[in-house]
């Protein structure tokens, strides 16, 4: 590719795992639990918050 950027070696893990990093504890829990698929409401009712506080974690992201 010349120089391009290239996708086929991205190493997912290793960006998750450097983005554990950059958040604090709460934000880390959330961003799991939005790569597991859940939705603000799912999340807000699992970690007793509420819905618009999650939503303002999210947009950090």
């Amino acid at each position: 590719m010349q120089g391009a950027a290239s996708y086929a070696n991205v190493h997912l893990k290793d960006d998750f795992l450097l983005s554990l990093s950059l958040f604090t504890k709460r934000e880390n829990e959330i961003l799991q639990y939005m790569v597991q698929g859940m939705s603000n409401e799912a999340i807000s009712t699992l970690l007793d918050r509420s819905v618009f506080t999650i939503r303002n974690h999210r947009k950090k992201f």
